[in-house]
């Protein structure tokens, strides 16, 4: 069955969103800075603390959301584009993000309470497009949205779908990680997190951090701007929420696709939305020039 004309643009919205640098833009906007000057504003020592303090808050992410998440029964395609989920999910980011003002210090107190925020809110968006959130593997895909999205540059056209490369890089460490939490209990499961005893959850995890870390740096350089107020504390977090809500949305969207067109078929027509973004972005640069 071919794509309608609504699964057609939402593939087209989800190739301009998941291969743009958007976040880190966005960001630089909120605190009027340059992006040269916000990369330039962590030290060796503060980009040790953010890595940790990321690990830590993605394992209490992964713990609160096993112990509570719960499914709304959402029917697939259609009723998760119609949907208006993650609204207060970001709202809560936001009012914790008044910490922001101040500074990196905060984040140990902030990120955890962010991310299990977000996740559930990517959770959510998850069972709005009909996916089992009571699957070990949707909640873990759910976790492996931090992991999508990081920042690429404008000179990144040649490459290919970096946003399918993750998802192949991903799925083999989601499906093992997936096997060894179907049998956890949360109790079990806080404690590989802490003593890293399950080696197939610290490979996922490892992995995922990685690539959140990088996002969540950014967040942290645009935080670090001398006498930054709650406020623009408060717009950051709701900027960086609603990032990985976005993020969510179009994923689990394509992976509804999925289960109604076929994966090769979703994926040829998302590379055909971003041979056509790339290619009018290209057209627009020679005019400029």
């Amino acid at each position: 069955m071919p794509m309608n004309a609504r699964e057609q643009q939402f593939v087209q919205e989800a190739a301009d969103y998941l291969e743009s640098p958007s976040l880190v833009i966005r960001l630089a906007d909120l605190v009027g800075k340059p992006l040269d000057w916000l990369m330039s504003k962590l030290s060796v020592e503060q980009q040790e603390r953010v890595a940790q303090v990321v690990r830590d808050a993605l394992g209490a992410a992964l713990a609160a959301a096993t112990r509570s998440i719960s499914a709304g029964g959402g029917r697939g395609f259609s009723s998760g584009v119609e949907a208006s989920t993650g609204t207060w999910h970001t709202i809560g980011s936001a009012l914790l993000g008044t910490l922001g003002g101040l500074g990196i210090a905060a984040m140990a107190v902030e990120l955890p309470a962010t991310t299990t925020l977000m996740l559930r809110g990517i959770a959510s968006i998850a069972d709005d497009f009909g996916h089992d959130i009571h699957d070990p593997a949707v909640r873990l895909e759910c976790l492996s949205i931090f992991s999508y999205g990081s920042s690429r540059t404008q000179d990144d056209d040649a490459a290919d779908s970096a946003y399918f490369g993750a998802r192949v890089a991903m799925t083999q460490l989601v499906s093992e990680a997936a096997a060894w939490l179907a049998q956890a209990t949360p109790e079990m499961l806080e404690r590989a997190i802490a003593e890293g005893t399950a080696p197939a959850l610290v490979r996922f995890m490892t992995n995922v951090a990685a690539r959140f870390e990088i996002s969540v740096s950014e967040k942290a350089m645009a935080t670090a701007v001398p006498v930054i107020g709650a406020a623009t504390g408060a717009l950051i977090n709701a900027a960086f929420s609603n990032h990985y809500q976005s993020v969510a949305r179009y994923h689990f969207g394509l992976r509804a696709l999925e289960q109604t067109h076929g994966p090769a078929a979703v994926e040829e027509a998302f590379r055909r939305a971003l041979a056509s973004q790339r290619a009018a972005r290209r057209l627009a640069a020679e005019k400029v020039g």
